[in-house]
């Protein structure tokens, strides 16, 4: 987490999506806030490139991947949205 808020990867938090049965699945959601999708690219290229997360990411990948898929969704508040 200190290498997102080194980077400007501005964590609104982390959240686990629940089975039928109410137990967390094998997916983790996170929400990222940017002032924009330049400032969001900007920042991911920083970040990918720190050195100190490409040694983490080698060390907790040293058995094999950690994830099977990554997905990436912009979004933009509603126009009756509360303010976050």
């Amino acid at each position: 987490m200190g290498l997102f808020a080194k980077h400007g990867l501005g964590l609104a938090g982390f959240w686990l999506p629940l089975d039928p049965d109410g137990q967390p699945t094998d997916t983790l959601i996170y929400l990222l806030v940017f002032d924009d999708r330049a400032a969001a690219d900007q920042a991911w290229s920083a970040f990918g490139s720190d050195p100190a997360w490409v040694e983490a990411k080698a060390a907790s990948e040293s058995d094999g991947p950690l994830t099977v898929a990554i997905e990436s969704v912009f979004l933009t508040a509603a126009d009756y949205s509360p303010l976050i």
